[in-house]
């Protein structure tokens, strides 16, 4: 597995590299900005990428991420869109782009932010690695 920093700096460039398209595909706007970490501007559209948790054991390593849609503006139809968008990039993300070998679990889950001024979609999504004797 590779470090928790070069796991997040990939990821964090490859979706800033793959959504757009897809979001344009799908007559959506892009996001404002791709970020490790939360958006530091409560206005602006941004997906953030956050570590959940690390598990190793003898057998496995297992990895969750949390990434976070920030759609400030964003109606709950239109925000069904990017929550598509997402989940079926990750769907098809190698796992092995950040050196773990399969896609466990994905979960979604929207939330109003307040007032109608828009949507936060939040994806838990957990990679595993199997070890075999040879690993460390």
């Amino acid at each position: 597995m590779k470090s928790i920093y070069d796991i997040l700096q990939t990821l964090k460039t490859d979706l800033s590299d793959d959504i757009p398209a897809l979001l344009e595909t799908a007559c959506l706007d892009d996001f404002d900005v791709y970020t490790i970490g939360g958006s530091r501007n409560p206005k602006e559209k941004a997906l953030c990428v956050y570590k959940d948790t690390v598990r190793k054991d003898a057998l496995q390593n297992i990895l969750s991420l949390i990434v976070q849609a920030q759609l400030t503006g964003v109606d709950e139809i239109t925000g069904a869109k990017y929550e598509d968008v997402l989940i079926d990039y990750f769907k098809s993300y190698n796992p092995e782009y950040i050196e773990m070998h399969i896609l466990d679990t994905m979960e979604s889950g929207t939330f109003p932010i307040d007032q109608s001024q828009g949507m936060i979609i939040l994806m838990t999504i957990q990679f595993t690695e199997m070890l075999d004797g040879c690993d460390d």
